[in-house]
């Protein structure tokens, strides 16, 4: 499952290009900050099941980021002139792109604009951010059709199928974190054996927004892309500017060395989102703490 992953993310820079990183080393990077914001006391309370879904939650959350050629094709259909479609799922798909186009009339505007001024390298740099942009907001979707198509009743622990339980995990890491409280606290996984699911959302998506740093958006591969969105831009340099970090069940520290004040502002926005996060999940943690034998705490940064 895990090489299947790292394989599959190699392709997600194909048309996620001017996007900080989310390959096989960011997966990494994922797994190894659920390692240190879990004590070892913790993560030797865990189940089997409970590791197993872990790991693969750390592997698989950005798994929808990687779309087919096919659908991107299809997508790309709403700037032709009289769009064919070969059967009625990617007339469904086509739809869903239409619908997240048509919803930003302004960039529609632009494109046409710069069309009829014949700049078309412009507009085709919105087309291909559009593009990023709708990928970025679907991939949880996407991550959960991928597990139930090529996975379906093959995450097993013992006689106990865990895919559906694995796909929600997943998905959820782009969802309002307060919906973690809707899974199951003690999802039994076979003879007094069980999995806390909502601890395990909380997990993934905080080892998730915690890789933040300048590994993410290397300078090589920073001037190889020529990033040229003002929205990507911002992002690359915000995690550029970060040197070092800590990570550990006591304290969540970043240090930065900022060239403009822009990004500087960038980096505090960002550490508020992390610390809103921490905020929410020790609220999660907290009522988990009241039915589980877990004792998570989790610091503000």
């Amino acid at each position: 499952a895990v090489s299947y992953s790292i394989q599959r993310t190699k392709s997600i820079i194909k048309h996620m290009g001017e996007f900080t990183l989310h390959d096989g080393d960011h997966l990494f990077r994922v797994l190894n900050l659920m390692e240190r914001l879990l004590s070892k006391e913790t993560i030797e309370q865990l189940s089997v099941p409970e590791l197993m879904l872990l790991i693969l939650s750390a592997f698989f959350h950005d798994i929808g980021m990687a779309v087919d050629e096919k659908e991107v094709h299809t997508w790309k259909k709403v700037w032709g002139l009289s769009p064919v479609w070969e059967n009625e799922k990617e007339e469904e798909s086509f739809n869903k792109f239409k619908r997240f186009y048509y919803a930003r009339p302004e960039q529609q505007e632009i494109i046409e604009r710069l069309i009829e001024q014949e700049e078309n390298t412009k507009a085709d740099t919105i087309k291909a951010y559009l593009l990023t942009e709708y990928i970025r907001q679907t991939h949880a979707d996407r991550a959960r059709e991928i597990i139930s198509s090529d996975w379906d009743n093959k995450i097993k622990y013992r006689d106990t199928d865990l895919t559906v339980e694995f796909a929600n995990i997943c998905h959820s890491h782009n969802e309002d974190a307060l919906k973690l409280l809707d899974f199951d606290k003690n999802y039994p996984c076979g003879t007094n054996t069980y999995a806390c699911l909502p601890l395990l959302g909380v997990v993934l998506r905080l080892a998730d927004i915690l890789d933040f740093d300048a590994k993410r958006t290397p300078p090589i591969l920073y001037s190889h892309l020529y990033v040229r969105h003002p929205v990507s831009i911002k992002e690359w340099n915000k995690h550029r500017a970060i040197e070092n970090w800590e990570i550990n069940p006591e304290l969540i520290q970043f240090s930065a060395k900022c060239k403009h004040p822009a990004i500087e502002a960038a980096i505090h926005e960002f550490c508020d989102s992390i610390d809103n996060e921490l905020s929410v999940c020790n609220n999660i943690v907290s009522k988990l703490n009241e039915s589980t034998t877990y004792k998570l705490s989790l610091i503000h940064i």
